[in-house]
């Protein structure tokens, strides 16, 4: 399995030690991460923003020696308090080797506290972590009875216990230690927040639409003057009549792909349930369960692939979107980051990374080279050019609409192909006057100017555009 590794080498500013050392993080390659830039150079010190399941947290690491002096704890609190200010709304972990024999931690509902001598450093981490609401959770001590490495977070439940397979053999000072961060699905904030309902336009009740957009006097409603206000009111008429005769629905999705079939879904979830069971109590009865749910799920699973996948090599002649769909289903995640990064500056909700976005843009793009509209100009008098347009009619216009592909994808204005051909007969005529108004007047609406842009991701890291 692949990984993004992070590293702290050690230096002359962060030890005296001449061994090698430092900090790594090893972040799957399938979970997006961006390492945090920090002022702080004189402690070996790590910080990772990761996002899995539009869900965004902060993940660090840190070593200070033994017997460091309490200004190495004080910059180290410094920087995970501007860490905290920078993302507030995160939930934050950090691991470490903090070198504090001699304190005794607890938790309380306001946070972390410590028992230890008065001039222990430890006091000055637990006034600083106790402030951010951070919590210890090392409950284990190392083969000395002592401790020495915690994890802090401001995240209450979170279980750590010995690691059963640890990366490296335990020694009289350091054992390995494991825990599951709960990374669960969250709604997004309102400002990168998607719409969790759609119209469902494939089981709406067009009699009744029909009937509302026969009943409207186009040529009252639609006889402004000026054609912005045609074309607004024409909008808000057949708005009116989605929200009324069109069904809304909400969202489905599922974290299991689609060859799940619904008794490996249930293998699956118990398979978790066993898992979550074992790391909270290790004893063999556990181990046996979890154990043979895995084994039966792999092999369910197995099933269930070849299955779904000889039934797509089956139908790839007469279907074969069903082919190119799982394809780039493997290849793409269309997921909305939560943060995104340009040069020195970052962003966390949907204003802001607009903005990001515009920068990045920008550069290639100047309004200085636009020509600038002249009135007045001249055409060559050996121009054979005719700009003559007759008006549009209503047999064109329907034609048109008949010609349109089969979809319910809807642009800006919320209008989709499969309802304009739905309620072609009854919509046709409207569009008409909208359009040769336009024609008359020489002026595009500016609701037809609307458009949606999307930034392509072509390569890199997901939340870093440089």
């Amino acid at each position: 399995m692949n990984f993004v590794v992070y590293r702290c080498d050690r230096n002359s500013l962060t030890s005296q030690k001449g061994s090698g050392g430092g900090v790594i993080i090893f972040i799957r390659s399938n979970i997006q991460c961006h390492y945090i830039s920090i002022s702080e150079d004189r402690i070996e010190q790590l910080f990772i923003l990761c996002q899995v399941n539009n869900v965004s947290f902060v993940i660090g690491g840190v070593y200070i020696p033994p017997n460091s002096p309490r200004e190495s704890y004080t910059w180290h609190c410094h920087t995970v308090e501007n860490i905290v200010q920078q993302y507030p709304s995160h939930k934050m972990f950090v691991f470490g080797d903090y070198n504090l024999p001699n304190a005794v931690w607890s938790n309380d509902e306001y946070g972390v506290s410590v028992q230890c001598p008065g001039g222990d450093p430890a006091v000055d981490v637990a006034q600083a972590f106790g402030y951010l609401k951070f919590y210890q959770h090392v409950m284990v001590p190392n083969n000395r009875n002592v401790f020495l490495d915690f994890v802090f977070s401001n995240e209450r439940e979170l279980n750590v216990v010995r690691a059963s397979d640890p990366l490296l053999d335990p020694s009289l000072h350091h054992i390995g230690y494991e825990c599951c961060l709960k990374v669960s699905k969250a709604p997004l904030s309102s400002s990168l927040a998607y719409d969790e309902f759609y119209y469902d336009f494939k089981n709406g009740n067009y009699i009744e639409l029909n009937n509302y957009l026969a009943s409207i006097n186009w040529q009252a409603c639609l006889a402004h003057s000026d054609i912005n206000i045609s074309t607004k009111i024409f909008y808000e008429i057949i708005t009116f009549g989605i929200a009324y005769f069109i069904p809304l629905k909400r969202y489905k999705t599922s974290s299991f792909p689609k060859w799940f079939s619904q008794d490996l879904r249930n293998l699956t979830i118990a398979k978790r349930h066993a898992h979550y069971m074992y790391i909270n109590n290790k004893s063999d009865e556990n181990y046996n369960i979890f154990s043979q749910l895995r084994s039966e799920c792999k092999q369910l699973s197995e099933l269930c692939f070849n299955q779904y996948f000889r039934g797509i090599d089956l139908d790839l002649q007469n279907n074969p979107s069903l082919f190119w769909k799982y394809v780039n289903g493997k290849r793409s995640n269309h997921s909305l980051p939560g943060s995104l990064f340009y040069k020195d500056q970052s962003a966390s909700n949907g204003h802001d990374i607009a903005n990001l976005f515009k920068q990045y843009f920008q550069t290639v793009y100047s309004p200085g080279d636009v020509v600038p509209h002249t009135p007045d100009t001249t055409v060559n008098s050996n121009s054979s050019i005719n700009l003559k347009i007759s008006e549009i009619t209503i047999s064109e216009t329907f034609d048109a609409i008949c010609t349109l592909p089969n979809k319910i994808t809807a642009g800006p204005d919320g209008i989709p192909n499969f309802l304009l051909k739905k309620c072609v007969c009854t919509i046709v005529s409207p569009l008409v006057m909208l359009f040769n108004s336009s024609l008359q007047s020489s002026i595009f609406p500016d609701l037809w100017k609307e458009s949606f842009v999307v930034a392509v991701f072509k390569s890199g890291q997901v939340l870093l555009w440089t």
